[in-house]
């Protein structure tokens, strides 16, 4: 998929709720740390910092949502084996962080959207136009608005604003007003950028929400394989296979078709 600017990611990212940081990577076993959090059913991010760049494991309610690779000022989705290999290859700082479940969601649908606008100077494109625009165009997505006293991320679904969410330094707040707030700061230069959902991106979370749905349950192995399968058609077709016969093997026999089906067609109906 295409890299997305990290800014958004990075300012939801918040550290202000550790359950552990500071954490050494040469002397912590990355499985149990999941493990922990599984067991808490905790909400928000694992991030590992090395020399040059971090990632980090989304979790919801415990379990992997996305793990992502911020570099040279920009993001991408990437497995969690990805992940265990820079950790073989060089140390990181390791932090175990909390999340309310709404910043989690809005970071995931961020990461995997399509930039349309970066960076744009509200010296130059009126705001309020803007998203009347889009609400015009039945857009789909997030417009970000930032500002020097915080951003102000609204979420687009056909056009119709479903809700807000505003940062101020470490604080979070999601209240219908925010976005008003926003809008009459007085005579301030913002900056907004605008996501376009991107159903191709999103593709491996609607696999494991299919999978999670047939089998009753959230199953580790399938979703770490659907974390770890390539984006192209045939790559997730493939994998689709072995999800097949991991799920016929070791799961449900009854099951395993009827769960190869629905991937086959979501993988067909969004590539």
């Amino acid at each position: 998929m295409e890299k997305q600017p990290c800014n958004g990611v990075n300012m939801l990212l918040l550290k202000n709720d550790p359950l552990w940081s500071d954490l050494k990577s040469d002397v912590l076993k990355i499985d149990g740390l999941l493990e922990e959090a599984n067991q808490k059913t905790l909400t928000g991010f694992i991030e590992f910092e090395f020399p040059d760049f971090c990632t980090a494991i989304l979790l919801d309610s415990g379990k992997i949502l996305h793990c992502i690779e911020i570099k040279n000022e920009t993001a991408s989705l990437i497995s969690k084996s990805e992940i265990l290999q820079y950790l073989k290859e060089m140390k990181a700082d390791v932090g175990l962080y909390r999340l309310k479940r709404e910043i989690l969601l809005l970071t995931s649908r961020i990461i995997t959207s399509d930039p349309v606008y970066e960076n744009m100077s509200t010296q130059y494109v009126d705001a309020r136009k803007l998203l009347l625009t889009l609400e015009t165009e039945k857009f789909s997505g997030i417009v970000d608005i930032q500002t020097e006293h915080g951003e102000c991320y609204v979420v687009l679904e056909n056009g119709f604003p479903t809700y807000c969410v505003c940062r101020r330094e470490n604080t979070v707040v999601n209240h219908a007003e925010c976005l008003e707030e926003f809008l009459t700061l007085p005579e301030e230069t913002m900056v907004v950028n605008v996501y376009r959902t991107s159903e191709k991106a999103g593709v491996t979370t609607r696999l494991k929400e299919a999978a999670r749905e047939i089998l009753g349950e959230h199953v580790t192995r399938v979703e770490e394989m659907l974390d770890a399968s390539g984006k192209s058609k045939e790559e997730l077709l493939k994998t689709v296979e072995e999800v097949e016969r991991f799920t016929y093997l070791f799961l449900d026999k009854k099951k395993a078709r009827t769960l190869s089906q629905r991937l086959e067609e979501i993988v067909e109906e969004v590539i």
